[in-house]
């Protein structure tokens, strides 16, 4: 997770992936990611993560966020040599069951990185969590706003929250995204333990 700076569009993929075949995936999200990082390449941030497999099928959710500037940004990356190279591995090898599933954000509020603090230490989970709006009017408008008072409180007094960064969809619109990470799963309890927390559900 590179920079605070809040984007205009964050991609997310999500794919399932065979347990067996979990460790390919993954050296070649790796490779990606290392290309990301680099200086010339446009993406502000980015993560990828891992579910634990299913017992009875031994599948997990296999996922990534990338975020750029703008739209023209991310089809630049998404057209250079080494992010193809990646899809048509993947896809070549039929490592995914399953189609992959992609969507397109807008982060509107909250953090990526704390003000003043170029990059973050590496997360060691990450929490994808979506709401669903009824069908009043500004819903999405008045859950934003809340949520940005309260990333604010978390940017303030959680500091083994890495990241708490809210986004909405324009082809979901009444969907809102949380992108969170946590230091660790301890973490992750002490955040869902507090008042301000609580007074959220």
């Amino acid at each position: 997770m590179q920079s605070s700076s809040m984007a205009s569009v964050a991609f997310l993929t999500t794919a399932k992936v065979k347990d067996d075949e979990t460790k390919e995936v993954v050296n070649g999200l790796q490779q990606l990611s290392a290309h990301l990082q680099l200086p010339n390449t446009p993406c502000l941030a980015g993560a990828c993560f891992l579910s634990a497999a299913k017992k009875e099928t031994g599948i997990k959710l296999i996922g990534r966020l990338e975020i750029f500037p703008s739209e023209s940004e991310l089809a630049t990356v998404q057209n250079s040599p080494e992010y193809k190279r990646f899809s048509d591995s993947v896809t070549g090898q039929k490592l995914h069951e399953g189609k992959e599933t992609a969507t397109l954000w807008q982060p509107t509020g909250g953090f990526l990185t704390r003000k003043n603090q170029a990059s973050t230490t590496k997360a060691g989970v990450l929490v994808l969590a979506k709401f669903i709006c009824n069908d009043k009017e500004n819903a999405v408008q008045n859950l934003v706003k809340e949520l940005q008072t309260y990333c604010e409180w978390i940017e303030g007094n959680e500091l083994t929250t890495y990241t708490y960064c809210v986004m909405t969809s324009q082809t979901a619109n009444k969907e809102v995204l949380l992108f969170e990470r946590y230091k660790d799963l301890p973490s992750v309890k002490t955040h869902g333990q507090t008042n301000e927390f609580k007074s959220m559900l």
